[in-house]
């Protein structure tokens, strides 16, 4: 580690403990001064969910077959256009139906779509990666 990072990095690092990897990483971003005056809200924080601006494509937090899951909200229209999913070209559920539903990517070209009666608020919507929101993370390289 000497031959990339300095010692008082290596300090922090070697001091920082934290029970899963997100709060690893802010324990030493913090350790390292990088978030000194910044206020940091996990994006899964349900306060932070309700003053959010309103997004066009997201995924929903629902509940489905006993846990939860995330599902891609779509309000009937194409609203990105055909999604690229392996060597195939996919349509995004209720393109052709006109009503808003979710759906849950099972794996290859399988889909799920829920029960229309699936109902969500606000505190449960997380932007689809291509927002600006989403996009924040990723510049930042901090996605977890």
């Amino acid at each position: 580690m000497p031959n990339y990072v300095e010692r008082p990095g290596i300090e922090v690092f070697k001091k920082t403990v934290a029970a899963n990897v997100a709060d690893f990483c802010l324990a030493m971003y913090r350790g390292l001064g990088l978030l000194d005056g910044l206020r940091v809200v996990r994006s899964s924080d349900p306060a932070f969910r309700r003053v959010a601006c309103d997004v066009p494509e997201f995924f929903v937090d629902v509940p489905h077959e006993g846990e939860i899951v995330r599902a891609r909200f779509n309000a009937g229209a194409p609203v990105s256009g055909p999604a690229r999913i392996g060597g195939t070209t996919q349509k995004h559920a209720g393109s052709e139906t006109g009503a808003p539903m979710l759906t849950l990517h099972e794996g290859g070209d399988s889909f799920i779509t829920l029960p229309a009666t699936t109902a969500f608020a606000k505190e449960q919507i997380k932007p689809d990666a291509r927002h600006p929101a989403s996009l924040d993370a990723i510049r930042l390289r901090c996605t977890h």
